[in-house]
């Protein structure tokens, strides 16, 4: 098929518009602002930024003078196996203002990452912790010890999870006589931490792989754009939940429904954090730069002033510093009131009522995850003190029991201040934020959990069941 080409915009429209209409917000994240250099598209396929004459600007020593060989980004050439031909059908228009764009002034090595290869390299580290912490597991629950002397043909790390059977008796005073039995599927608590941990290095290889190649940027650094990072969620409301259920069944919640429910909570919390991101939108804007005749893009070779209606390749521009329902005040001609200079406008008043419209399902998503905390704290303390009790205070619970559930819930208590936080942020601010603190707390909430299991319950010689349950018990004298 013969490629077409559009041809630039008419004079009078490249008057109008200039070379650079829609100009990129003053918006800085940690340092990092956007350059005037695209991407692209590509994580790496950066190009050294150039002056009004079209020469490369040279990175400049504390004397002043250029520093010869060295680079801002970490390649040059404006192409690399990572990127898409310009021509290519699946090549897009990435604006200037993309997380892929903004520099900041931290520099390795003379290279300055930009702000997309920062939280790319935070993946890649998180993605060799998880993996490294999924092999530590594995070796120490199976291949440390010699399984088969210690414990014959049994797995030692099955707890036994009951079924409540209730059983009708008219000779009773309630009908029918309740017992705990086996429901026959025990639960394994070593798979159960290497499965969190496994779960998290799956997230995050997905991330390392599509966040690398161009061809994926719809995928995921738009997204982190459009302020909503699905993916996070789907792997939360595996990992989390099961946290919740391992630290349920270590403090003696072992009935099926129960541990169910509290697995579906958890679910259910880590949904409805997706639907605050789904219901918060970045403003859209029309994409109005004149980017000339040399900058065709696509198949069908669109340049000039992006063709919102033709141009299967168009993207919009995604406001950085206003969120869908942060309405301005109007007058009665429909013309926006633009407030004096040093007052604090009806707008502040709508932006905050817009959050709070905005942050209802997180609200609603603290509901479930306090029900689950609240019954599981409540049968914790009342195990404690029903123990201190029948052995006149000789006996507790083992300290890492207790540190295990109150260390994890105050972790996974800060995930709630991330979205409060970062919803409260321009949206231009948001989608990195929450990115690179949810990375850090995932890590850390399930290396401290994954860490006490492995040194109390999978490094010890007795069955896990013993561990946490008499034999894991310590005397207070």
């Amino acid at each position: 098929m013969q490629t077409r080409v559009r041809q630039a915009s008419q004079a009078n429209e490249h008057d109008q518009h200039g070379t650079n209409s829609h100009s990129t917000p003053n918006l800085t994240f940690l340092g990092f602002s956007a350059n005037d250099e695209a991407t692209g598209g590509a994580l790496l396929n950066r190009k050294d930024p150039r002056n009004a004459a079209g020469e490369v600007v040279p990175i400049l020593d504390r004397n002043g003078e250029a520093r010869e060989g060295v680079h801002n980004y970490w390649t040059n050439q404006g192409k690399d196996f990572t990127g898409l031909d310009d021509r290519s059908r699946l090549k897009r228009r990435v604006p200037r203002d993309s997380v892929l764009n903004y520099v900041g002034d931290i520099s390795i090595c003379g290279v300055r990452p930009t702000l997309a290869q920062w939280i790319w390299m935070l993946n890649l580290v998180c993605f060799l912790a998880h993996s490294a912490a999924f092999a530590l597991t594995l070796w120490l629950s199976y291949y440390r010890k010699d399984m088969k002397s210690l414990y014959g043909d049994e797995d030692p790390y099955l707890i036994t999870v009951f079924r409540i059977s209730a059983t009708w008796n008219n000779n009773t005073r309630d009908g029918y006589s309740v017992i705990a039995v086996s429901n026959d599927m025990p639960l394994n608590v070593a798979w159960m931490v290497m499965a969190f941990f496994l779960l998290s290095a799956i997230a995050h290889l997905w991330a390392v792989t599509v966040g690398a190649f161009e061809i994926f940027f719809y995928i995921y650094w738009r997204q982190i754009d459009d302020c909503f990072m699905f993916w996070r969620w789907i792997e939360y409301g595996g990992s989390c939940s099961l946290m919740s259920m391992l630290i349920a069944t270590s403090i003696g919640i072992r009935e099926q429904n129960t541990l169910a429910l509290i697995f579906v909570s958890q679910w259910v919390c880590m949904k409805l954090g997706l639907l605050t991101e789904l219901y918060s939108r970045p403003v859209i804007r029309k994409d109005k730069t004149n980017y000339g005749p040399a900058a065709a893009v696509g198949r069908l070779g669109f340049y000039g002033v992006p063709d919102v209606t033709n141009d299967p390749n168009y993207m919009h521009i995604l406001s950085k510093d206003e969120w869908e329902g942060d309405r301005p005040v109007r007058d009665e001609d429909g013309k926006v009131i633009v407030p004096k200079e040093g007052t604090r406008d009806f707008r502040l008043a709508q932006r905050c009522s817009n959050y709070v419209r905005r942050m209802v399902p997180h609200v609603l998503g603290i509901v479930p995850f306090t029900a689950t905390v609240v019954v599981m704290l409540y049968h914790f303390e009342t195990s404690k003190y029903e123990l201190y009790t029948s052995t006149n205070g000789t006996m507790q619970i083992p300290a890492w029991i207790n540190a295990a559930i109150y260390g994890t819930f105050v972790i996974f208590s800060s995930f709630t201040f991330v979205q409060q936080i970062g919803q409260a942020l321009p949206p231009g601010m948001y989608g990195p934020f929450s990115e690179i603190m949810y990375c850090a707390l995932s890590l850390t909430a399930k290396l401290y959990l994954g860490a006490l299991y492995m040194v109390n319950v999978l490094m010890a010689e007795q069955r896990a069941a013993s561990v946490l349950g008499s034999e894991g018990l310590e005397s207070t004298r």
